[in-house]
Parts: C-alpha cells; sequence; structure tokens
C-alpha cells in the first residue's frame, strides 16, 4: 500500500453518524483499517428526560417564563429560512 507523504500508517478514518436518524444522537467512530471503535455514543434517552424537567417546571410556577421570549426570534429566523414569512 502506498502512504500519502505526510501519513504514518494507512487505513486510518474517523466518522461521526446520527443515530437511527437522529438531528441530536450521534456517534463517533475511530475506523483503523478492518476495526472499528465507538469514541463517543448517546448514552440514554436524554429527550424524556428534558420532558420530565419541562413538566416539573410547569408544575412549581404556571406563570409567563421571561426566558421564552427568544423563541419568537427563533421561530421568525426559522420561518424566513424556510420562506414562511
Amino acid at each position: 500500500m502506498r502512504r500519502r507523504p505526510g501519513s504514518r500508517r494507512g487505513g486510518c478514518g474517523a466518522s461521526l453518524r446520527n443515530v437511527n436518524g437522529s438531528f441530536f444522537d450521534l456517534r463517533a467512530e475511530r475506523h483503523r483499517h478492518t476495526a472499528a471503535e465507538i469514541l463517543t455514543a448517546p448514552s440514554d434517552d436524554w429527550g424524556g428526560r428534558a420532558a420530565v424537567h419541562w413538566l416539573g417546571r410547569l408544575a412549581q410556577d404556571t406563570g409567563h417564563d421571561p426566558g421564552a421570549g427568544h423563541l419568537v426570534t427563533v421561530a421568525g429566523v426559522r420561518d424566513a429560512i424556510y420562506g414562511r414569512t
């Protein structure tokens, strides 16, 4: 096998993949010849924990959350990107 100038070994690489098509759950792998080593992978269903946390906050205080004001801006940017103005 011919090596590229400056490379120490051939047959190595890395990948970053979506897990089950998820936008948030990613798996990083290091590849050495025919072997793959998982560097990081989603550990659990964090989305469910986020919903439980939000419901707990909602149960404590049913008033308006001033921190949610940025969501209007985010929605406007998203709408502008997709031409939904």
